[in-house]
């Protein structure tokens, strides 16, 4: 987990994470979701983008959630 960026998630007392991973195979950043509900254990729940780094998220005034992230073109 690569620089993650937290939210707490009010609704379920969870805290959700974004992060980017190394992609070996591809050789470039993927960017994922966890949640965790002691911020110590972390369970994965879905890729967001192939070829992105940095995600961030943030809480949105109508009571979802914002994720942005870098985009990478994809080397052939």
């Amino acid at each position: 987990m690569d620089t993650p960026a937290f939210v707490a998630i009010h609704e379920t007392g969870e805290f959700a994470a974004v992060y980017h991973v190394w992609n070996e195979a591809e050789q470039n950043f993927d960017s994922h979701l966890a949640i965790s509900s002691d911020l110590l254990n972390w369970t994965w729940q879905v890729k967001l983008a192939d070829f992105a780094s940095d995600p961030a998220i943030a809480a949105a005034d109508d009571g979802g959630y914002v994720v942005a992230w870098e985009q990478n073109e994809a080397v052939s």
